[in-house]
């Protein structure tokens, strides 16, 4: 299987055969060109292949992102599909939508003071993580990701305290406010005031590491 930078050119000639297009067969001769011309009367492909070749697209914007190089895959689920969006939208430095909730924390005894800033209600929750691309055998490292998102005051926080004094971890149960979303994005593309301090010192060190000597970005 070819590299999706490789495959693309015909791919998105194939997505573009549609009904009524004109498909133009240009023969370069030394002494004079010649070409053959035909209007096609049915589409070449249809909305599913449209979609693998939008699949290649980011594939190859991927790669292209993260130095890396692999063929495409012989077979592709569904699951894989999503992850390549995913990954596509992460590395242009969008948020991607993980679902709406609810979560459940696992608090270790040791950290029973993380109960006292639920219980003033609303609040920021914030997990940093090393998130790698996986395809087939294939992996490329994306850097820090963070997921990100607002939960409401949990309930039963008297019985979660009891376990923790135990000595025992305990799982809180985050709701999320209506219309709430947990949300994955890049360290590099967060909003600081998002951020906890150890996290923001981190991206603004990340972000002195990409600048030229002059505070223009290195290339």
């Amino acid at each position: 299987y070819p590299t999706p930078a490789t495959a693309l050119p015909v791919l998105q000639v194939m997505a573009h055969a549609r009904t009524g297009a004109i498909v133009r067969l240009t023969f370069q001769a030394r002494e004079m060109p010649s070409s053959l011309e035909s209007t096609l009367d049915s589409d070449w492909t249809d909305d599913d292949f449209r979609t693998w070749v939008g699949l290649c697209e980011d594939l190859r914007f991927i790669q292209e992102a993260t130095n890396t190089s692999f063929p495409i895959p012989s077979e592709m689920t569904g699951a894989d599909a999503s992850g390549i969006r995913q990954t596509a939208s992460l590395l242009r430095g969008e948020a991607v939508s993980l679902g709406r909730g609810p979560l459940t924390l696992t608090l270790k005894p040791d950290r029973a003071g993380a109960l006292d800033v639920f219980s003033a209600g609303q609040q920021r929750l914030v997990l940093a993580r090393e998130i790698t691309f996986q395809l087939e055998g294939w992996s490329a490292p994306l850097g820090t990701c963070v997921e990100y998102c607002v939960v409401e005051r949990p309930s039963r926080l008297a019985h979660v305290r009891d376990e923790m004094r135990s000595g025992r971890s305990a799982s809180v149960r985050l709701s999320l406010p209506r219309g709430g979303r947990v949300y994955r994005r890049l360290l590099k593309h967060m909003p600081l005031e998002w951020l906890p301090p150890e996290l923001s010192a981190r991206c603004e060190v990340n972000a002195a590491e990409a600048s030229g000597p002059f505070g223009e970005p290195s290339r």
